[in-house]
């Protein structure tokens, strides 16, 4: 699958509803909108990871971890490795396409 597809599923999944229903009622400009959204999101404050964090704190003190450690040390951060995918030409091209026409509003075809 191309990246622009599992976008689409990552957004329907994210919003609960079918791909189909998703790429119906959802524009261009919407859609790279909630793709960076999404990728921001993913490192973004969430009250469970840090429920999760202090479970495994515990867990790593009970069995002889370090007892000065902070449970912030055991939230997990996902970070961008900064190695880009090299594009071909015609992914660019593509690429560019799709970025020109959402900001002019133009609606994906069928």
């Amino acid at each position: 699958m191309k990246g622009e597809e599992l976008g689409w599923f990552r957004l329907a999944s994210h919003l609960k509803m079918s791909v189909g229903r998703c790429q119906e009622e959802t524009t261009s400009s919407q859609f790279v909108m909630w793709m960076e959204y999404l990728n921001q999101d993913v490192n973004a404050f969430h009250r469970e990871n840090y429920y999760w964090a202090q479970i495994a704190w515990i867990i790593a003190r009970v069995f002889g971890g370090d007892k000065n450690s902070k449970v912030e040390n055991y939230i997990l951060e996902f970070k961008n490795d900064g190695k880009k995918k090299k594009l071909t030409a015609e992914q660019e091209i593509k690429k560019s396409k799709s970025f020109w026409q959402s900001l002019v509003g133009l609606k994906r075809k069928k």
